[in-house]
């Protein structure tokens, strides 16, 4: 009897356990592919849904690769996590010079948000509606959207997704706010004031980019029980853990990467696990993804100089010892 992938563990249990996909590898690597079957019951396009890629002049959308995405969830009976309606990056050149007032921007942001959440309202089942919009010290970061429009424009942006695609479960996502800190209570303090006015907002995403130095997992589940308490679902959206792989630039004598050491994935598994039993532990945990299947195709090492070796398969797809502890997680009753 084989063994099972991490997505039939995880849907014995209720959940969804995924990954960020590209087009480009869905198309050119067989191996990916199978990977993401394999493993996923969820998936998040990586960058295909942005604004800059699906919407790259004011008058033309270009769906080809976030319906290339779509179309593979669909066929192997993944669920989808669209990824984002409203951020401050990765946004097109025309779009600032476009929203010159409140009214054009709220205009062109529920356009966008229409056609977009719209387009896949019977295919995407959860979406990042807004990614990212407070700042480290728990204050609204400023944002094109928040200059132009105002502080409403969160409340702006999840009404129009819930009127596009009303099936949907409408999710805040962020990083940095997993421990309790000053973040987190902004982001805190902000979901609350959306509840207590009607808002639709069904979650809340913790990013989850971790170092090697993990995260507090006493201070995480306190802060996912206080967000548990206004009723919100819980996810775990991006989670990555990089490792250090030698000072930047440095690379064994064959020339290529140093790798990572055995002391090193045993430590970044005790991560992985303890961040998935940390939110087991909460009746509305909805779902756990990494931010790509495998190493392969990671955005640290281009990101962050000197360090790799993030996700729980390597970059020959085979399993590490982080995917040893999710699988162990996820297959214990």
């Amino acid at each position: 009897m084989a063994t099972p992938g991490l997505r039939e563990l995880a849907a014995a249990r209720g959940l969804w356990v995924g990954a960020c996909v590209a087009a480009r590898p869905l198309a050119d690597d067989p191996e990916y592919g199978e990977a993401l079957r394999r493993e996923c019951n969820l998936l998040t396009p990586e960058n295909d849904m942005k604004w800059g890629p699906i919407h790259p002049t004011r008058e033309r959308y270009d769906f080809s690769r976030a319906d290339a995405i779509v179309q593979f969830a669909a066929a192997h009976g993944m669920a989808v996590h669209g990824h984002t309606l409203a951020w401050h990056n990765q946004n097109p050149e025309w779009l600032a010079p476009a929203a010159d007032s409140r009214a054009g921007a709220i205009g062109i942001l529920r356009e966008h948000i229409a056609a977009v959440a719209g387009r896949y309202a019977e295919r995407v089942d959860v979406w990042d509606v807004v990614n990212e919009a407070v700042a480290g010290d728990g204050t609204l970061r400023g944002t094109l959207w928040l200059e132009r429009i105002g502080p409403d424009y969160l409340e702006i942006a999840f009404r129009a997704a819930a009127a596009a695609a009303p099936r949907a479960r409408l999710v805040y996502n962020d990083f940095g706010a997993e421990p309790t800190n000053a973040k987190a209570d902004g982001i805190y303090q902000l979901l609350r004031r959306l509840l207590d006015v009607g808002v639709p907002l069904h979650g809340v995403g913790f990013q989850c980019h971790l170092t090697d130095k993990g995260v507090d997992l006493e201070s995480f589940a306190r802060n996912l029980e206080r967000f548990a308490g206004l009723g919100l679902e819980l996810y775990v959206t991006e989670m990555d853990v990089r490792l250090p792989l030698g000072t930047p630039g440095q690379t064994s004598a064959l020339g290529t990467p140093l790798p990572a050491t055995p002391e090193s994935l045993g430590h970044q598994a005790a991560i992985y696990g303890g961040v998935l039993e940390t939110c087991l532990a909460f009746p509305t945990f909805r779902a756990f993804q990494t931010w790509g299947i495998a190493d392969r195709y990671s955005w640290i090492p281009r990101r962050f100089a000197g360090t790799g070796a993030a996700l729980p398969l390597d970059d020959q797809y085979h399993p590490k010892p982080a995917y040893a502890a999710l699988h162990e997680r996820l297959a214990a009753a």
